[in-house]
């Protein structure tokens, strides 16, 4: 399931990307920061896997006290 997930990831982001080319409507984008596509990749797949590490902790922890 992880590898789906990552790669399910870096295809919409991929695609993202190519669909990205910056003339959106500016009030919309007033609001958010601006962050490049490799930082944002970057970052929400640290999110990623620092939930499976997270999941795969507690899955230990559980299988531990029986």
């Amino acid at each position: 399931m992880a590898m789906l997930t990552a790669g399910r990831f870096t295809v919409g982001s991929v695609l993202e990307e190519q669909a990205d080319d910056g003339s959106g409507p500016q009030e919309d984008r007033a609001e958010m920061p601006v962050i490049d596509h490799a930082s944002a990749f970057e970052a929400s797949l640290a999110l990623i896997l620092d939930g499976l590490v997270h999941q795969q902790e507690a899955a230990s922890a559980a299988e531990r006290l029986g």
